[in-house]
């Protein structure tokens, strides 16, 4: 979502996501190159962690875990969507919505992202709404290359150009995203196999 952020007044109080060979980083990495500064940090992370505590969400909306990101731990689909569509966005509203600088400029263009994001996922589509779609990605992209020189423009950046045209052709995303196939690697990543491959497996014990 977001990238490294060379800005020497971030600089410092700021923990890693990318190193420069662009491999992520353990959450609040330590060992992180003196001469990189990224987006969220120490500080902004326990300012989305008092938000966390004071949120009530609805219960069909599976909230990120709390504390996320003092410790290393694999979170699923549903809490990546939560923590960049609702987590981030009230937190980072709340500390640069009034910035005129460069963190506005970083909030601006995140916001960009998760407008993409929403209407990506929606239960209905439309030519407006595609149309908007790529003008969000757009503009979060090219504000992407702009705020974050450092970061690399990934393949899964070029695909989500090619929305458009998919939501176009097959419609709403939930009738064709691969959520479902995820639920069952998830299943397959908790059975318990002993390290001991080709042995068969029964899904149907396992309730997805």
């Amino acid at each position: 979502m977001m990238g490294t952020d060379n800005s020497s007044a971030d600089s410092g109080k700021v923990t890693g996501q990318f190193s420069s060979s662009g491999d992520t980083l353990p959450p609040l990495a330590r060992q992180a190159s003196s001469r990189e500064s990224v987006v969220l940090g120490d500080a902004i992370l326990a300012e989305i962690w008092k938000d966390q505590e004071r949120l009530h969400l609805p219960s069909f909306v599976p909230p990120a875990p709390s504390r996320f990101g003092s410790e290393k731990r694999t979170l699923s689909a549903d809490q990546w969507r939560s923590v960049g569509t609702i987590h981030l966005v009230i937190t980072l509203t709340r500390l640069w919505g009034l910035d005129s600088g460069r963190k506005g400029e970083m909030l601006t263009n995140f916001i960009h992202l998760v407008t993409a994001v929403h209407l990506a996922n929606s239960r209905t589509t439309s030519h407006a709404v595609a149309e908007d779609y790529t003008f969000h990605m757009l503009e979060y992209l090219q504000g992407y290359c702009k705020l974050y020189k450092e970061a690399k423009i990934q393949p899964s950046h070029h695909l989500s150009l090619h929305m458009e045209t998919l939501l176009m052709m097959f419609g709403p995303v939930h009738s064709w995203r691969t959520w479902p196939f995820e639920r069952y690697n998830y299943t397959l990543q908790n059975i318990k196999t002993n390290r001991k491959f080709g042995l068969p497996v029964h899904l149907i014990s396992y309730p997805v």
